[in-house]
């Protein structure tokens, strides 16, 4: 690894720096991140963890999903269903927004207002809430939420519903509120550019910051984030690469390791109008079980994820609401999935396109793997990467996808449900890319069953459907390593809820 590492060689110079001597005596913590959403601080257009984990900073929503994957209080205190399509919550008090306006049932019934009403909120994040039919103010701190279907686990869906102050969205507009969101956090931001974001403590937050202020830069390259790290131009380094950790700890670092919710997954595209590929081969269950069968699990996990991990089975952890215990990864047999391509007709071998983004190489060391274990059983795996902003358009439905397949996430965020992943990986998807008709009813029928028993029996057929058809091929169970000064007390998250009201800086 090269030394002498200078962050004004990507043109950041001077962003994690801090200024003068009366700036010294601030506490400033310093993040090195891999990469900010393009839309930054609009709170309903975050969703993955590039975004989520800055934006918890300043936005916090009504509920969270703790350890144990239980619901517990945000900003709601206590919930209940009043009816299949009725939720009351009663507020925490004394809650400010950062411009110092109380945060009240009527900011959390606008809040609903934007998401069933604004074109640019309802294209967003809100296509998960689709069902959000209004909301009705009780009290000042009490509200009741309604939605157009039955939605059995509704609080756990609010962890994801986070409350701006909906009269500031609509005074500054959507591109306003881009680089200077309001929400309740633990800091308010202060500037945001392409590659930095800066924000300061807020005083009167209900549970206020222990430091002084936030720098979060965007640094893509791993080496370059764990080179920051090494030489204490940052505190804390985002989403690192298992070869990073004997290094960072030869260098007085600390490394922490935590399950981030997530499976490393393949995802095949069976909607013919939204690919330029042919897909003629994907469409068949063969082809994707054979792909299955052909991949080492084991052995990858071993040398690349150094044991950190287990081999997934379904679209849910092992701590998700709805995990199916006797559901196992397909056996490791390259000679059956020779047999499974022979029977459906490619004894000659086939060639398939897989698109990823690099901004971990968890994507694409994994699927160098992937395509080294499918040339041994005749598939020659293209592998074609896009950026961020490219496949965020794809999954939109602006763009077509120009692939068989392609690698993402299954992320049970922030529900920690096994159903999660279906608002996306299913017909219920607004930019469906997957789309299985058989199963569909089965997806509806699940997510508005209230009665325990038979959501359970529901959710299992549904999650078993998609481990025998393949439909996505499910890699691992992803683990977040990120690196720490000795300085950072109190790191942790879960759920992509980082604790940043608790972390604290220790100089010297």
């Amino acid at each position: 690894m090269k030394t002498g590492f200078r962050l004004a060689a990507l043109g950041t110079a001077g962003l994690l720096m801090v200024a003068g001597s009366a700036a010294a005596q601030e506490k400033v913590l310093r993040v090195a991140h891999y990469g900010f959403n393009p839309q930054k601080g609009q709170f309903h257009m975050a969703f993955g963890q590039q975004a989520t984990f800055p934006l918890m900073s300043f936005a916090e929503s009504l509920t969270y999903i703790d350890e144990k994957s239980k619901a517990v209080p945000g900003l709601a205190l206590s919930w209940q269903a009043k009816d299949k399509n009725t939720w009351v919550f009663k507020l925490r008090p004394s809650v400010k927004f950062q411009n110092g306006k109380p945060m009240t049932a009527e900011q959390v019934a606008k809040n609903v207002e934007l998401h069933v009403t604004h074109d640019q909120v309802k294209s967003s994040i809100a296509a998960n809430f689709l069902e959000l039919a209004g909301a009705k103010v009780v009290d000042p701190l009490t509200v009741e939420i309604t939605t157009k279907k039955p939605n059995p686990i509704f609080d756990r869906w609010t962890a994801m519903f986070r409350i701006m102050d909906a009269d500031y969205f609509r005074d500054v507009g959507n591109d306003g509120f881009t680089n200077a969101p309001i929400g309740t956090g633990a800091f308010r931001v202060t500037s945001w550019s392409n590659d930095r974001m800066e924000a300061s403590r807020f005083a009167d937050a209900w549970r206020p910051a222990k430091v002084d202020r936030l720098i979060i830069t965007s640094v893509p390259e791993v080496p370059t984030r764990v080179q920051a790290l090494q030489s204490n131009q940052v505190d804390i380094a985002w989403q690192l690469s298992p070869d990073a950790i004997d290094t960072l700890r030869a260098a007085g670092k600390e490394v922490v390791i935590a399950p981030n919710g997530e499976l490393m997954t393949v995802k095949f595209i069976s909607v013919a109008d939204r690919t330029t590929a042919d897909l003629k081969p994907v469409l068949d269950a063969r082809v994707r079980q054979a792909i299955n069968h052909a991949i080492n699990r084991d052995d990858l996990i071993k040398n690349l994820q150094r044991g950190m991990t287990v081999a997934a089975s379904q679209s849910a952890t092992r701590t998700t609401l709805g995990y199916q215990a006797d559901l196992k990864p397909y056996a490791y047999d390259q000679e059956r999935a020779k047999r499974l391509l022979n029977e459906a007709g490619y004894s000659s071998g086939l060639k398939l396109i897989s698109e990823l983004i690099p901004t971990s190489t968890d994507y694409t060391d994994t699927m160098q793997f992937i395509a080294g274990d499918l040339k041994r059983v005749g598939i020659d795996l293209e592998l074609r990467q896009i950026t961020l902003p490219d496949i965020l358009a794809k999954l939109r439905g602006q763009k077509k996808w120009d692939s068989h397949l392609w690698t993402g996430l299954v992320e049970p965020f922030p529900t920690e449900d096994a159903m999660r992943s279906f608002s996306t990986d299913s017909c219920s998807f607004f930019g469906k890319f997957l789309c299985d008709e058989k199963i569909q009813p089965a997806i509806d029928a699940a997510n508005q069953e209230f009665d325990p028993k038979k959501r359970t029996d529901l959710v299992r057929e549904v999650v078993k459907y998609y481990h025998d058809q393949a439909w996505i091929t499910y890699m691992f169970e992803r683990v977040q390593i990120d690196g720490i000064t000795k300085n950072v007390r109190n790191y942790k998250h879960f759920n992509r809820a980082v604790n940043w009201h608790e972390i604290d800086l220790v100089r010297g």
